[in-house]
């Protein structure tokens, strides 16, 4: 999903299931026609919204479809927007922009430099 928003020039907006179902829909409600992707099990959740696709109809439609071409996307330009917690109001939403997650992946990430067998863990946020 992530790489698929960032291909279509458009942030990827994750967004917390634990919610209770009035903060999620206020959450959702925030944003202009969202594309929402969900597992089956979580889709009553979003009932009545537009635009809401299973991930399984997701992942299939995009493995028929022909690759389209690339979009050139500004490096200010956000790439995911995240929620802070919300501790003391409501959520607020914080850009990670292109710019700032490419620096991070090549200042944090040795490219080539684990075995076969090894992994890495890298938790949000960065």
């Amino acid at each position: 999903m992530f790489f698929a928003a960032a291909f279509a020039g458009v942030p990827f907006v994750p967004v917390n299931y634990r919610l209770g179902d009035e903060v999620l829909g206020e959450l959702i409600d925030d944003f202009d026609h969202p594309l929402i992707v969900v597992e089956e099990r979580y889709r009553d959740r979003v009932v009545g919204r537009q635009q809401v696709l299973d991930l399984d109809e997701f992942l299939a439609a995009a493995r028929a479809s022909e690759p389209l071409p690339p979009i050139d996307v500004p490096d200010e330009a956000p790439a995911v927007l995240l929620h802070t917690s919300a501790t003391t109001s409501k959520p607020k939403v914080v850009p990670l922009r292109h710019e700032n997650l490419q620096a991070y992946v090549f200042a944090t990430v040795d490219f080539a430099g684990a075995a076969e067998d090894e992994a890495a863990l890298i938790t949000v946020p960065p």
